[in-house]
């Protein structure tokens, strides 16, 4: 649980970020609907694109695209597996039928959302 006196600096810092989401809507409308009809060009002339602004900066505009299958991964029944002796699930293993590999979630750099009300 936080402090009070972080707390009263938190709920200052949320507050001022969402005064400025309100003081600049209409910005971030624009901002909205000209990234909309970038990815819509991108998307009618089917690639990606990039302009440069010397000095200033730089738009990297990505076409959509369809799903796409990128190959088949072979997945293992992990109740049947479970439920195979342990000298069975040794023999897939040291045949290389079966191979264990961790599995990662991979690293998280946190969230700040905004949500402005009706008013």
């Amino acid at each position: 649980m936080a402090s009070t006196s972080t707390a009263t600096v938190r709920r200052k810092h949320a507050r001022r970020l969402l005064d400025l989401h309100i003081k600049n809507a209409k910005l971030f409308t624009e901002m909205d609907s000209l990234k909309a009809t970038l990815i819509a060009e991108a998307a009618k002339d089917g690639e990606s694109f990039k302009e440069f602004f010397d000095k200033v900066g730089r738009v990297s505009v990505s076409a959509p695209a369809p799903a796409r299958c990128t190959g088949m991964l072979y997945v293992v029944d992990q109740e049947k597996f479970a439920a195979l002796t342990d000298g069975q699930k040794k023999k897939l293993k040291e045949d290389g039928l079966i191979v264990e590999e961790a599995q990662w979630k991979r690293e998280y750099s946190g969230r700040c959302d905004v949500k402005v009300l009706e008013t």
